[in-house]
């Protein structure tokens, strides 16, 4: 009846809190795509073995039989009526596809989007594109409504006590998300004693790898297994390498296991020109590569097993004076005149958007054929050299400067 009780007061907080929650647009935000937070059932599929998340396998482990610490449920916990979080979104583009800020038919919005009509805020959740730094924005569930991922809502969570502030926000480390975020109906309604005790708090890594004599001990290596070692992390995608999917549970003490189901994080996008910066003489032609990855890149860090777009990018200039841009040879530039040119390419991903590079290309006159007097030469002393019309001293001498000969009588 718990639950029950303060679902009813979240939604009703819900409404108010769409009023003043100011959220970032969906387009900007870097996170899209659903997580199910659907129930703290242990045998989420019915099949009366209990789930892997509740220290089962889901094949052999009885549902009744004790798990783990407080997490496991057993059946007779369980009555039909456990009521969690629904789906959530972490983008409003999952629903409002258009960006019109309403709910429509041409939206083709899936289970868990407001009904057809509805207005739309704009939010997202922020997953930083580096491979560190603070996560930022608002995920929408269909029955609490606003979980934010902001910093400045996640001061006193709680592992601050243990590990300290810095434990707090949600937060990147590499490919492994971690902290917490909160459900603000929850958290407004517990800042006016309206709670019935409940927080809200939802913890986005597990504190160790195994429980033992009641606690979580050794590292979380997000294995997903038990109460401990859980959490979100960022594995790769295989619809491109602009995306890459969010995987792994999260945990409530009040809601149960958040499973990601269809969630995924944009990444950087860089593309480069090698080489940049070039020179070129007039008439001579130059091979230009293109190099597209999700990390930073130079032309003095491409790493080996990179390929090159080359063949798949557009090329361009507008120095049309300056350079030439092969029509036919891809990447393939030509120097028509001394002068500076800006060699463009671009290049579309495969479920993602075009992105652009250039390089700065300096064209030099024709390097002169260096040559030697032939007067020099015949007043210069064999095996000795003098300047060439190039400066360097590369011509030899034809004078013979031997000792000299004086003929006398018998």
């Amino acid at each position: 009846m718990k639950k029950k009780y303060l679902i009813t007061i979240a939604l009703v907080l819900v409404s108010a809190t769409m009023i003043y929650i100011k959220v970032k647009a969906g387009n900007s935000d870097t996170a899209s795509g659903w997580i199910w937070g659907g129930s703290e059932d242990c045998d989420m599929d019915r099949n009366n073995w209990k789930d892997v998340m509740c220290g089962g396998n889901n094949t052999s482990t009885p549902i009744d039989e004790k798990g783990d610490g407080d997490i496991a449920v057993t059946r007779s916990n369980i009555n039909d009526n456990e009521s969690g979080l629904g789906w959530i979104s972490f983008n409003s583009t999952n629903c409002d596809t258009d960006g019109d800020g309403q709910i429509e038919v041409e939206d083709f919005a899936p289970p868990g989007c407001p009904p057809l009509g509805t207005n739309v805020a704009n939010y997202g959740v922020n997953i930083p594109m580096a491979t560190s730094g603070n996560l930022s924005g608002y995920a929408w569930s269909e029955n609490v409504g606003w979980i934010s991922f902001n910093a400045n809502d996640l001061t006193l969570c709680p592992s601050s006590a243990t590990d300290g502030p810095g434990s707090c926000p949600a937060r990147r480390e590499n490919d492994n998300i971690k902290g917490w975020a909160r459900i603000l109906s929850i958290k407004n309604a517990a800042a006016e004693n309206n709670s019935g005790g409940w927080q809200g708090w939802i913890r986005l890594s597990g504190p160790g790898d195994r429980y033992e004599e009641g606690q979580c001990i050794e590292t979380n290596n997000y294995d997903n297994n038990n109460r401990c070692n859980y959490g979100l992390k960022i594995i790769n995608d295989d619809k491109g390498p602009v995306y890459r999917k969010l995987s792994g549970y999260i945990w409530s003490d009040e809601f149960g296991w958040i499973e990601i189901k269809d969630a995924k994080v944009k990444m950087a996008s860089n593309l480069v020109i090698c080489p940049s910066p070039a020179t070129i003489e007039v008439n001579k032609t130059e091979e230009f590569q293109a190099y597209y990855s999700n990390d930073a890149l130079t032309c003095d860090s491409i790493p080996q097993n990179l390929l090159p777009v080359t063949e798949e990018a557009d090329w361009i200039t507008d120095d049309n004076d300056v350079i030439e841009v092969s029509s036919t040879i891809k990447g393939q530039v030509r120097g028509l005149r001394e002068g500076n040119a800006t060699l463009r390419a671009s290049y579309t991903p495969p479920s993602a958007s075009e992105v652009t590079a250039s390089a700065e290309i300096l064209v030099t006159g024709a390097t002169p054929a260096c040559s030697c007097d032939p007067e020099e030469a015949k007043r210069t002393c064999k095996g000795e050299y003098f300047n060439d019309s190039c400066g360097s001293p590369t011509c030899s001498g034809q004078k013979n400067c031997g000792p000299k000969w004086i003929e006398t009588q018998p």
